[in-house]
């Protein structure tokens, strides 16, 4: 375990070294912030407004953007929970181009305890600025709005933040295994940085995605990982704007990914936390047998 701990402290080291691959470690937070300042905002607020007026619901045109935000919001969180750990991870490819890894045959040290130190860097990296930017972003959201999600909301969210974090970091470090230069390794992270929002349907809500591709979307983790986040974040906003309305709750929560569905079939709430876990034992055992082949 202390050769684990040794490679982890070393792997962070090497990544916060690099201001340029930390800032953009946050690269598909900040396009998804962009986005969501110069075309999303108006377009979903204007949405939802539409949609109150025909069903002749009263609603507050402040209530229906503090839904947005706090919306978009748990969509920044959970891409940074994937983005910023495989920042991380630039290590590997420094071990791998500079035949570090020849040096691991000579010591006392297993295969496992190899991923587990790169594992553990992605995971902490991951948790802790994902952490900064859910407590960052709900000052921000208090600030700016006047109010913002309880304590008990952030602290849920807080849990599932830590979730996502060891679960997608499993997966960063299998992906990261099949990369075999500098080159890939920042192909891999432009790749991931720009489709991560598509994937966990941040950009735009369910309802304006085709059917075939929204049944993809929510069988993946990324989509129900944005789920159990817009759950302890947005529900109370959401229930403000529809007033209570349980009709069109229903259909807000189905359009704005907060109830996932595989055609007619309902992703039960339990499931996405299973799933994160699965992500952890089976990525976390392909990345070891990967990593074997690497190391011979």
């Amino acid at each position: 375990m202390t050769n684990t701990l040794l490679l982890a402290r070393r792997n962070l080291t090497i990544y916060l070294r690099d201001k340029t691959g930390v800032f953009l470690s946050f690269l598909a937070a900040l396009i998804l912030l962009a986005l969501y300042i110069l075309f999303l905002q108006k377009m979903n607020i204007d949405g939802i407004q539409e949609a109150l007026e025909k069903r002749e619901l009263p609603y507050v045109q402040a209530d229906v953007a503090y839904y947005v935000n706090v919306w978009v919001f748990a969509g920044i969180v959970m891409v940074t929970t994937v983005t910023t750990g495989l920042g991380a991870l630039v290590g590997y490819v420094d071990d791998r181009m500079t035949g570090r890894f020849t040096e691991f045959i000579v010591m006392p040290i297993r295969r496992w305890q190899i991923i587990g130190g790169y594992y553990l860097s992605c995971f902490v990296a991951s948790f802790a600025m994902s952490s900064i930017v859910l407590f960052v972003g709900w000052g921000v959201v208090r600030v700016f709005e006047g109010r913002a999600p309880g304590i008990a909301a952030v602290g849920e969210a807080w849990g599932w933040v830590f979730l996502c974090a060891a679960g997608f970091s499993a997966l960063n470090c299998f992906l990261i295994t099949l990369t075999a230069s500098t080159g890939s390794f920042v192909t891999l992270s432009t790749i991931t940085g720009t489709m991560i929002g598509f994937l966990a349907a941040a950009y735009i809500p369910e309802l304006m995605i085709p059917t075939g591709v929204r049944n993809v979307i929510n069988v993946l983790p990324f989509a129900q990982a944005a789920g159990l986040l817009r759950r302890a974040l947005a529900s109370d906003a959401l229930v403000i704007v529809t007033g209570g309305d349980s009709g069109y709750t229903k259909t807000l929560r189905q359009s704005y990914g907060f109830d996932l569905y595989v055609g007619s079939h309902h992703i039960p709430d339990w499931l996405p936390p299973v799933v994160l876990v699965a992500l952890i034992a089976v990525f976390g055992a392909l990345a070891v047998a990967q990593l074997r082949r690497r190391i011979k």
